[in-house]
């Protein structure tokens, strides 16, 4: 039984793949926080991003620390947190992505991990190899290549953990759930209850299994992991179940004896007192979270919050731009920008000549009633140039150099909100926001 596999599959352990960062010259990449009361903090609170130096060099920096990474090294960040990336040589590639757990109850909290781990490629002989790999089936995209990168991530991570510290058997001190799995006797005591959840294991029977004294394991099981064993029990079954229940696959009646409860009685109170809400809740929050319908309705906290079904969608339309923009904006008003301003350069550059200021009205994203305004504070800040006497808008090189800063992090947050979406979808997804725009069309 390899229990950290265990754990990760009950845990719902995703990767997601964003992009590559690289370019001819230095470039920097900055990844605004996530304000506590944001929508977006709950998913964000189950993730990691990662950042992975396929060549060249960079500087991570957050509040809580400062790193220089070198190639073929990978580092590890909780999201939710301000950190900025800056490359140190012009040659160097980084690919980004996300480890993510699915499971909504337990996952990140459980490993307690630092705000960042970093896997060194002169620590892990392997990491090397693996990051190498992983830019290589990126950059080349052969058939199969994104299931082989994300593999390839999920190795990474797992190679952070057993490089992180606590992970580690040379790191006595430490305490937690990856310290008990590395540990020679508790880890023992795991693979028995990981392999055999169902049975009722008792202390006296895990002890004498390991060869040990009843009193003095279960002493120190608790100082490793914070539960007793048998506490430690109930609350992997209760996790196993809960993961099982979420599939919607199998039915109370099965959940309950792989679980090693003699009712469904019994085995809902337990439930109940660990998740505050019965199984058969969870299964339905489970398949209503698969509903975008469903899932509105749950985050509305009513049981009948829709009169009609335009409501419903003119509502989802309405919270799903409101988690789309939010990031945006504070991205863009890191460089002292917002929506109508950026989409002024991004004309500008896109045209490649000068533009007369009707014309530029015309092709806005969203109209504006003064886009005079909007001109002159561009000019002011040296981002557009106009020319005399014609009054033609040109983007400068400041202009210019900005878009290319905000390019990759634009494309990058993009991709990070809709990257659970296929191509099908994706075009399906535009189809239908084309036609919502244009009910006669």
């Amino acid at each position: 039984m390899d229990v950290l596999a265990d754990f990760l599959s009950v845990a719902g352990m995703v990767a997601h793949l964003d992009e590559s960062l690289s370019g001819g010259k230095t470039w920097v990449h900055q990844v605004a926080s996530i304000p506590r009361s944001s929508p977006t903090m709950e998913v964000a609170a189950q993730r990691l991003s990662f950042y992975a130096v396929v060549s060249g060099q960079i500087r991570f920096t957050s509040a809580a620390a400062e790193h220089s990474l070198n190639s073929g090294d990978t580092i590890f960040a909780i999201e939710g947190q301000e950190h900025r990336l800056e490359s140190r040589s012009e040659d160097t590639r980084v690919t980004t992505g996300q480890i993510e757990f699915t499971s909504g109850s337990i996952g990140l909290s459980v490993l307690n991990l630092a705000s960042t781990i970093i896997v060194r490629s002169n620590d892990e002989s392997l990491s090397s190899e693996l990051v190498r790999r992983l830019g290589t089936e990126i950059e080349e995209q052969r058939g199969g290549w994104k299931s082989v990168s994300l593999g390839i991530v999920n190795a990474l991570f797992i190679a952070a953990l057993r490089s992180g510290g606590t992970c580690s058997k040379s790191n006595s001190e430490s305490n937690g759930w990856l310290r008990a799995m590395a540990d020679d006797e508790i880890g023992a005591a795991l693979k028995l209850m990981h392999e055999r959840p169902e049975h009722r294991w008792t202390v006296a029977e895990l002890a004498n299994e390991l060869s040990v004294s009843r009193s003095a394991f279960a002493a120190r099981f608790k100082t490793i992991t914070g539960r007793p064993p048998l506490e430690y029990l109930t609350w992997w079954r209760l996790q196993r179940a809960a993961a099982r229940l979420r599939t919607g696959d199998v039915t109370l009646t099965e959940v309950t004896r792989n679980s090693g409860y003699q009712s469904e009685a019994a085995f809902g109170k337990a439930f109940r007192r660990e998740f505050g809400i019965s199984p058969g809740q969870l299964r339905r929050q489970a398949k209503a979270k698969s509903h975008t319908s469903s899932q509105l309705q749950l985050e509305l906290k009513k049981r009948d919050p829709f009169t009609v079904p335009e409501q419903e969608a003119g509502l989802n339309l309405i919270k799903t731009a409101e988690w789309m923009q939010e990031p945006f904006i504070s991205l863009l008003n890191q460089h002292g920008l917002f929506g109508s301003l950026y989409n002024i350069l991004r004309i500008l550059r896109g045209k490649g000549i000068p533009q007369a200021q009707d014309e530029l009205l015309n092709q806005l994203l969203l109209p504006e009633d003064d886009i005079q305004s909007l001109v002159d504070q561009l000019v002011s800040a040296q981002l557009v140039s106009v020319s005399h006497p014609n009054r033609m808008l040109s983007i400068t090189e400041a202009g210019t150099q900005l878009l290319s800063k905000l390019d990759s992090p634009i494309l990058a947050l993009h991709r990070r909100q809709l990257s659970h979406f296929s191509e099908g979808e994706l075009a399906e997804f535009n189809r239908l926001l084309v036609k919502a725009r244009n009910p006669a069309g």
